[in-house]
């Protein structure tokens, strides 16, 4: 099992229409512990992105709520820090009863 050291939420942001057809936006928060792994900065050198861009992934233990969500629904909020979700990985270790998630997230750095 992977150290799960920080608590981090997930934002699923959804939109649908109501009664009258009109465009609803709603946003679910699902807290979560997490293990978090930074992009090195030569990576994001070498891929030709900006300096001050956050590369993150994060995982977390399996939700369906999560893994069932369109990308572009999903963003990671960790430290007043929001980051964009741009992949979703599950995962299953070798032998490993759980299922873990992978979230692979950007977004602007902290000053």
């Amino acid at each position: 099992m992977p150290g799960l050291d920080r608590r981090i939420t997930v934002r699923r942001t959804t939109t649908g229409r109501n009664e009258y057809g009109e465009a609803e936006t709603a946003a679910a928060d699902y807290q979560a512990w997490a293990r978090r792994v930074d992009r090195s900065q030569e990576d994001i050198e070498q891929e030709g992105g900006a300096l001050n861009l956050a590369r993150r992934d994060y995982v977390i233990r399996y939700r369906p709520e999560i893994a069932d969500a369109l990308i572009s629904e999903l963003q990671v909020l960790e430290a007043g820090v929001t980051l964009d979700v741009v992949n979703v990985i599950t995962e299953t270790a070798r032998g490993a009863r759980r299922r873990m998630i992978r979230l692979e997230a950007v977004g602007e750095a902290a000053a």
